[in-house]
């Protein structure tokens, strides 16, 4: 199989190319990054492999950049898994013309690209910002998609262009929603696991935005990438979604009484009983219910998620063998 990871110089994408090295699998990485930014040259495995992996400086929004025939082989399995984005709720909001271009621009432009190679699915990397708005408890893979925001909008309208796609043109195609994913390779992220991380570690105080009472469903990118790549193997059935998520609503700072917080979780996995904080303004995320994930570990055969107080010991490992 031949993998195209568009947006493959992220922080999944990384996580996504290194596996799939690991089970002798052909990857393409598409980003607009150049090759001396993309921190890749610094991983091994990446030298170990290099007759399997192809680098690409791509600019998904430029037509010019999108000469699919460098991409896709004429021989066996060509899958598209599409992380590229602009992942930022506010940053969504503050340039929406920006956003409208690599979001949902490059996704029409890939789509209608792939429909004329060899490709056996389209892997859309979605988000649980599609049904953050819902008044369900756990939203599930069939809950009527409601968004509070310019981000989790485009992730809806993206989702229901793959859906078109596979209608119309019989692409295979399938929507992989994500809970709020961490692990390793995530040094540029300023998400709130990694922020935390990165400060316990320097012992600088862990900051918090509002009350610290605010939640969320935190997966390890490694389940994430187990569910991308079952998904790139086995599924040829139309058009599809799935979630991936660790199903647990997990509070910042003070959790529910006897559960640990995420606060409690990093202390713990740096060695520390507790560590100072500095509060800030109000959490400017996604006030996100946990995602039921029930349907998709089944039909793709990923198993339980992995417990926060693992994927983050083995996260915080990480960084420190990586400073």
């Amino acid at each position: 199989m031949r993998w195209i990871v568009t947006g493959g110089a992220g922080f999944i994408g990384k996580n996504l190319a290194i596996n799939l090295l690991k089970q002798h699998e052909e990857v393409v990485v598409v980003d607009k990054i150049p090759w001396n930014e993309s921190g890749f040259e610094y991983i091994g495995i990446i030298d170990e492999f290099s007759d399997h992996f192809t680098y690409m400086q791509r600019d998904l929004t430029k037509i010019r950049d999108l000469d699919f025939s460098d991409w896709f082989s004429d021989a066996g399995d060509n899958i598209v898994v599409h992380l590229a984005a602009m992942s930022g709720i506010k940053e969504c909001s503050d340039i929406p013309l920006s956003a409208f271009d690599i979001n949902l621009k490059s996704t029409f432009l890939l789509l209608d690209g792939a429909v004329d190679h060899n490709i056996s699915c389209f892997i859309f990397a979605s988000s649980g910002a599609v049904v953050s708005g819902s008044p369900i408890e756990r939203p599930s893979e069939i809950t009527v998609p409601r968004t509070m925001n310019v981000y989790g909008s485009m992730k809806a309208a993206a989702e229901q262009l793959c859906r078109g796609f596979t209608a119309e043109r019989q692409l295979n195609t399938a929507a992989i929603r994500f809970s709020n994913v961490y692990g390793p390779y995530s040094q540029h992220k300023t998400s709130v696991v990694h922020s935390f991380i990165r400060s316990a570690l320097n012992k600088n105080p862990l900051v918090i935005h509002g009350d610290g009472q605010q939640t969320r469903d935190f997966v390890f990118v490694l389940d994430v990438v187990n569910a991308i790549i079952e998904t790139g193997k086995f599924f040829r059935k139309g058009t599809g979604i799935f979630h991936v998520s660790s199903g647990v609503d997990t509070a910042i700072l003070y959790g529910k009484t006897g559960a640990a917080s995420l606060y409690d979780v990093v202390c713990e996995a740096v060695g520390e009983g507790e560590m100072a904080i500095e509060v800030v303004e109000q959490d400017p995320g996604v006030q996100n219910a946990p995602l039921n994930s029930e349907f998709s570990r089944y039909t793709l055969c990923i198993g339980d998620s992995t417990p926060l107080a693992s994927g983050i010991k083995y996260t915080v490992n990480w960084y420190k063998e990586n400073r």
